[in-house]
């Protein structure tokens, strides 16, 4: 059975999980926003979620328009999902669909 945890290569050559990779994306778009790291739980709308979820979508934009790539599946629903829960959760299954294509180590 495979390993339900998505991870990625580090510049270091290190593996991470993706949720550590997204968390630390999160911390740092809070820091820039001068929040406090809540890792994603607060109620109402949080910031740093939105932040980082918008620079995916900016990376993922970015990549097909140079590559003229098509649309890849699951990418809209995984964010449909996040804007009706903009949860940790439902950021890292974007960044798990954005992963299953190289385009994580992209979008940093």
């Amino acid at each position: 059975m495979p390993d339900p945890t998505p991870r990625s290569a580090r510049a270091d050559g290190a593996m991470s999980s993706l949720f550590d990779q997204v968390s630390h994306r999160v911390s740092a778009a809070a820091a820039a926003l001068g929040q406090a790291n809540d890792r994603g739980n607060a109620p109402g709308p949080n910031k740093a979620l939105w932040r980082v979820f918008h620079d995916f979508g900016i990376a993922y934009r970015r990549q097909r328009l140079e590559s003229g790539t098509r649309p890849i599946p699951g990418v809209r629903d995984a964010a449909k999902a996040f804007r009706r829960d903009p949860t940790m959760t439902t950021l890292v299954a974007v960044a798990s669909v954005l992963d299953e294509h190289g385009l994580m180590e992209r979008s940093a």
